[in-house]
């Protein structure tokens, strides 16, 4: 479950985990995540917003990138954006309607990418906007995934690749070496 995850955040030996608000103009983001070192394995710092502090799903977003850099941090963007977009909705218990910075509601299916889409595209090819482009709206495959294989399918894949400790593998790599040990396959 999640406080198996939060678990594995790593300290950079403050005891704390490291969020900073301010004003994001310019970044295009309402949150970034940063891992403290160029390592498999890192402690990292979030920035927020100011604009999105009353945005739950973003501070859960950034917050799982935290995590991740903690368990596995070499992977594709692709991989890190749909598993901490799954891990926000799925805190949230995925609410029906989110807010977007301005205020204003927005169904939660607006989020989910086409379903002809590669799970692993990459490039400019791979959507129409850069939620898309950038693999977020690829979330609803862990959930799939979460429902099929149970709770800790996530969890199991990050630790499937620090297991694997090899930092040459593609995300869909470290996807087939989960799947297979849950007895099953990508196709």
């Amino acid at each position: 479950g999640g406080d198996d995850l939060v678990a594995h955040h790593r300290d950079d030996g403050d005891g704390r985990i490291d969020v900073y608000v301010q004003p994001m103009a310019g970044t295009g983001a309402l949150g970034l995540a940063f891992a403290d070192a160029a390592t498999t394995q890192s402690s990292g710092h979030m920035w927020i917003s100011s604009d999105a502090t009353e945005m739950p799903d973003t501070a859960a977003h950034e917050l799982f990138h935290l995590i991740q850099f903690g368990m596995w941090a070499p992977t594709e963007p692709w991989l890190l954006e749909a598993t901490a977009e799954w891990a926000a909705f799925r805190f949230l218990d995925f609410p029906s309607l989110l807010l977007d910075s301005g205020g204003e509601e927005y169904p939660l299916s607006a989020t989910l990418g086409f379903p002809d889409l590669s799970l692993s595209c990459a490039g400019q090819a791979c959507g129409l906007d850069d939620y898309e482009r950038g693999g977020y709206s690829r979330w609803h495959f862990f959930q799939w995934a979460t429902e099929r294989y149970g709770s800790s399918f996530v969890k199991d894949l990050f630790d499937q690749a620090a297991a694997l400790n090899d930092t040459g593998l593609q995300g869909v790599d470290l996807l087939i070496a989960t799947l297979t040990s849950q007895g099953s396959t990508l196709s």
